[in-house]
């Protein structure tokens, strides 16, 4: 069973270890991953490949992650608004509901046409 390295041997292999003085990469490991490991791992290493990911993990660097946000267009903007009021509604119904144990099921229907044309707009 192999020893958990400790910080003190990070810092000390990062001493004389640097990109420069590294060299070439040219050694290779195959790992093996069920489908649920798998996709924890892609999930973790957006945005990375998976192998570079798992490098700078292992040399207890924090894996740059970059984060590319896609501008919205005005119309997704004005339907985020219209998201959130519908939002606000459906909690001011709940609390309504809660107070008075019912709620009318043409307001719910109401709510559900306004939330799929936007997730619809979303997709």
């Amino acid at each position: 069973m192999a020893k958990k390295l400790t910080k003190s041997f990070l810092e000390w292999f990062k001493t004389f270890w640097t990109p420069e003085t590294a060299g070439k990469r040219n050694k290779e490991v195959k790992v093996r991953f069920n489908e649920a490991e798998y996709q924890w791992l892609e999930m973790l290493s957006d945005g990375i490949t998976n192998s570079r990911y798992l490098r700078e993990l292992m040399l207890g660097e924090r894996p740059f992650k970059p984060r590319v946000a896609k501008a919205l267009s005005p119309e997704q903007t004005a339907l985020l608004k219209d998201l959130n009021g519908g939002f606000k509604n459906l909690n001011q119904l709940t609390k309504h509901a809660n107070i008075n144990n019912a709620i009318e099921v043409e307001t719910l229907l109401r709510l559900e046409r306004h939330f799929s044309v936007i997730a619809e707009a979303f997709k």
